[in-house]
């Protein structure tokens, strides 16, 4: 099975947004969200998102549900917009 066959549409877009914004290698290092992603551990994916430097440095720590990064948490969690 191909790693997007079961990301389903939401999902994939949030992996395309996070290629463009890191790159290949960028997404690459996000090791334990691609494991979950593989396992198809939504939630644990959630998880290893909100655990990065990437996302503490695109809130800031600030809460916003309309920030980007915390709405990718969400959507990689539930798979909905």
């Amino acid at each position: 099975m191909l790693l997007h066959e079961h990301l389903g549409p939401v999902r994939g877009v949030i992996l395309v947004c996070l290629m463009y914004q890191l790159g290949r290698r960028g997404l690459q290092n996000f090791v334990d969200m691609n494991r979950e992603i593989r396992k198809q551990n939504w939630k644990a994916a959630a998880y290893e998102m909100y655990n990065s430097r990437w996302f503490w440095q695109t809130t800031k720590g600030i809460y916003n549900p309309a920030n980007r990064a915390q709405r990718f948490v969400r959507q990689m969690a539930t798979g909905k917009e």
